[in-house]
């Protein structure tokens, strides 16, 4: 599955569009999965945080997740950064505890 998120701001509000793309008996599918308005500044963490909620919420785990795209901005490329960090240190910590 593709990851595809931006933040927009538009009419005063401020908003992150989270859409999936995946293939279901060979055809591809593009899903919105939400549109999350952001009250915070659109710091890499706070839009971490964002697309982690909506990711638990829909029950998507990291593995099957193949890629996220974003836009070029500084924050979006964090944001990746940091979600792939979060999942390298999560793969440690559960290869540990399985070999204790």
């Amino acid at each position: 599955m593709q990851l595809h998120g931006n933040p927009v701001f538009s009419h005063n509000r401020s908003i992150l569009g989270i859409n999936i793309q995946y293939i279901k008996n060979g055809e591809i599918n593009l899903k919105t999965l939400a549109m999350v308005e952001l009250f915070d500044k659109h710091t890499a963490v706070n839009l971490k945080t964002s697309l982690l909620d909506v990711l638990v919420k829909y029950e998507i785990t990291r593995e099957q997740i193949y890629t996220i795209t974003c836009d070029n901005a500084a924050n979006m490329i964090r944001m990746a950064r940091i979600i792939k960090l979060l999942s390298m240190i999560l793969e440690m910590i559960l290869s540990i505890h399985v070999n204790m």
